[in-house]
Parts: structure tokens; sequence; C-alpha cells
């Protein structure tokens, strides 16, 4: 996870420093996760990630693409774009999923078949609910 914020803070000219004061987040915290002494905590990286304009898949995974486009997929069930509160859970389920990964010895090809089989859950789960939903409101 450090690694991607690094490159982030070298992309865009910032120091750790700026981003600690900004955020809020103690600057001490990002030195005990660049030394690998803890593992930040999603409220935080979701923090990091607001502030660099990124998604926290981003910053939590191998995802190559930074940009807000990350939001802008489109739900496998309807084939019509997310909603923001669609993208805004696929995020946050998709990035604490992805840190169940952090400092663990998987392989990259277990992560992606676990990454693939949450994302299925995560959209089945959607399109169940909406159905549940949509028949009791119909009582």
């Amino acid at each position: 996870m450090y690694e991607r914020f690094a490159k982030l803070l070298e992309e865009r000219r910032i120091t750790a420093y700026k981003v600690a004061k900004e955020t809020g987040i103690a600057t001490a915290t990002l030195s005990d996760w660049k030394m690998g002494r803890s593992v930040p905590k999603i409220d935080k990286l979701q923090k990091i990630a607001d502030y660099f304009g990124v998604s926290l898949n981003y910053i939590t995974s191998n995802e190559e693409t930074s940009s807000s486009e990350n939001n802008n997929n489109n739900n496998p069930l309807t084939g019509k774009k997310m909603t923001k509160k669609e993208s805004s859970q696929y995020e946050k389920v998709m990035g604490e999923a992805a840190l169940l990964f952090d400092n663990e010895d998987v392989s990259e090809e277990d992560k992606e078949k676990l990454m693939l089989a949450l994302n299925d859950i995560f959209w089945k789960s959607k399109q169940r609910n909406k159905e549940k939903y949509a028949k009791s409101r119909k009582k």
C-alpha cells in the first residue's frame, strides 16, 4: 500500500507531511505504514484516496488506473453506469477485501481469483437485494 502512496506523492510532487496535515493523519502513522510497523485502517486509506482523487481500490491493489475513471464502471447486472451509491459501496467492499492480502504470502493468481469471486458476490448480492426489496414495495 505504501508504494502506491509514495508513487502518488512523487507524481503530484507533494510531501507526506502536507498530506498528513491536510488529511489529519499523523505523520507518525504514515511512517509506521512505510516501515511496516502497522497496517492502515480503511477510513484513513479512504482519506488518502479522497485527497488524491483516486479510488480506494487503486490505493489498496495493483490496479493501474488512478483517475476517477475507476468510478465510471458499468454495473455488470444492468450494463448501465454505476450509480454513485453503487460505486461507493463497490469501492469500499473491494478496498477492504484487498487489505486481506496485506503482508501475506499469497500468489498474485490466487489474489486475482479471490478478487474476481468477491466482485461476483458483490453484484449478485446487489441483484438479490434489489429483487427482494422491489417485491416488498409492490405489496
